[in-house]
């Protein structure tokens, strides 16, 4: 079994949570287009939007850090 250290384990399960977040926000703007409320479609795209760029500044840490070795 790999132990990751606190901070490693603590970025990987917040990657994965914004990943699956965003795919999520695909299903939920459908379901306000067809509801009508472009109001609440227009939210989750923006919401989706800001989650998709966490979700890059936190995957470029790792790389970072793997790159100076302090993923563990």
């Amino acid at each position: 079994m790999i132990a990751l250290e606190n901070t490693s384990y603590d970025l990987l399960t917040t990657l994965q949570n914004k990943l699956e977040g965003i795919n999520a926000y695909d299903q939920y703007i459908q379901d306000a287009q067809q509801a009508g409320d472009q109001d609440c479609a227009n939210l989750f795209q923006q919401l989706k939007q800001q989650d998709s760029q966490q979700a890059q500044q936190i995957r470029s840490t790792i790389e970072q850090m793997v790159k100076q070795g302090k993923f563990h």
